[in-house]
């Protein structure tokens, strides 16, 4: 066997380039494309447990986030009604 030149790794590497019969996959994408009946029980276990806990912590943290954003919306409104309530009783001095 011989080694090719660097115009034929240029090639080669043309080659492997211009060859896209399908696009790269990663880890998560096979293992989304994996049907649970094909795992090992323990392994499904765990993937069912991890599920559960990952719905769980979203929906904590969504909570949680809601709750902010509604008591930012609620002393929003506060100091709107407060501000419009002096300026209805103020005259800002002006004399006519």
């Amino acid at each position: 066997m011989r080694r090719g030149t660097s115009c034929d790794a240029a090639q080669l590497v043309r080659a492997i380039i211009a060859t896209r019969d399908k696009w790269a996959q990663t880890a998560h994408d096979v293992a989304a494309e994996t049907n649970p009946e094909q795992l090992p029980d323990a392994v499904r276990c765990l993937l069912s447990q991890r599920g559960a806990r990952t719905v769980h912590a979203r929906r904590d943290g969504y909570q949680r986030w809601h709750a902010e954003v509604q008591d930012r919306l609620a002393d929003r409104m506060r100091s709107t009604e407060q501000h419009l309530r002096t300026d209805q009783n103020s005259d800002y001095g002006i004399d006519l």
